[in-house]
């Protein structure tokens, strides 16, 4: 995508307040009661024991975490407003049993000339200013949100969680109930809370330095080809998106080879999967795309 996309900025307090906004707020559709991870690596959230509400809340602290690295992007909010509206459409197509998300997806532009992106598993979905312009189409942007949301539908960061992580949710959830009566109650619930701070740190590093699995970051593709069928975009382009990487990343090691696979194998992955549709919106998709790349 043209670097034009990155040439105005916003004064950072408007980027602190546009980031507030972006994760308080409710985006995209959810409406998907049954968790179904596809037996690709999650953990099913119906046999284990802690809510939607509990994921949210540990995944906002990762939030925090991302942004306490990076810098929320300080551009026209047209383009966070263009990838959030194509993060909605990939929701409200998503197969029916996928898990609802307590308080929608949101989608951030983090100001990085790095190529990556993360996803916390309360849907929050960062993508770096340097990936954004590797992209050369919508169908590609919308194949790296397709990735990250399939990490998160398919609980990929919840695997991260032991039984006693999922205890002391329970604990807090329940001191927080009892809280409601009981103001003395409120100390116990900032110590359980501090002892959940391994969780957040195990997500924060599977995002920043150790990855997901091979397997799990295998399974992401093939989830997000399905994710693209069904709104309509042209599955190939996760192909196309891993080939621009690939070229660009020509002798080096940036940051997206330390927490995923080479692109070489994740498009060997997906060859025989990915059919091109013949949907009738190319050329609206195209129009977007070129009005939100001036």
């Amino acid at each position: 995508m043209s670097e034009r996309l990155f040439r105005r900025r916003v004064p950072w307090t408007a980027g602190v307040l546009f980031l507030l906004l972006v994760l308080q707020i409710p985006l995209a559709a959810q409406g998907r009661n049954t968790p179904n991870p596809g037996g690709a690596g999650g953990r099913k959230a119906e046999s284990a024991d802690y809510t939607p509400e509990d994921v949210y809340y540990l995944g906002r602290a990762v939030a925090a975490n991302i942004i306490s690295r990076y810098r929320a992007y300080g551009q026209d909010r047209r383009l966070s407003g263009y990838l959030n509206s194509i993060c909605t459409a990939l929701i409200i197509n998503s197969p029916a049993r996928a898990p609802a998300v307590y308080n929608g997806y949101h989608v951030l532009v983090l100001d990085s000339g790095e190529i990556n992106a993360f996803a916390s598993p309360a849907g929050h979905i960062f993508i770096t200013r340097g990936l954004v312009g590797c992209a050369p189409s919508e169908d590609a942007l919308a194949a790296v949100i397709a990735h990250e949301i399939a990490h998160v539908q398919l609980e990929h960061s919840i695997t991260l969680l032991s039984d006693r992580d999922i205890s002391l949710m329970l604990e807090l959830d329940e001191v927080a109930r009892q809280s409601r009566q009981r103001a003395a109650r409120l100390r116990p619930v900032s110590e359980r809370i501090g002892s959940l701070r391994e969780s957040v740190q195990a997500m924060t590093d599977a995002l920043f330095t150790n990855g997901y699995t091979q397997k799990q970051e295998f399974d992401a593709d093939i989830y997000a080809l399905s994710l693209l069928q069904g709104a309509g975009y042209q599955p190939s382009a996760l192909a196309d998106l891993l080939r621009v990487i690939q070229q660009r990343q020509a002798g080096s090691r940036s940051a997206v080879y330390g927490t995923h696979p080479a692109p070489a194998l994740r498009i060997n992955n997906i060859r025989n999967r990915i059919s091109r549709s013949s949907a009738n919106n190319a050329a609206l998709r195209k129009n977007r795309f070129a009005e939100i790349s001036r």
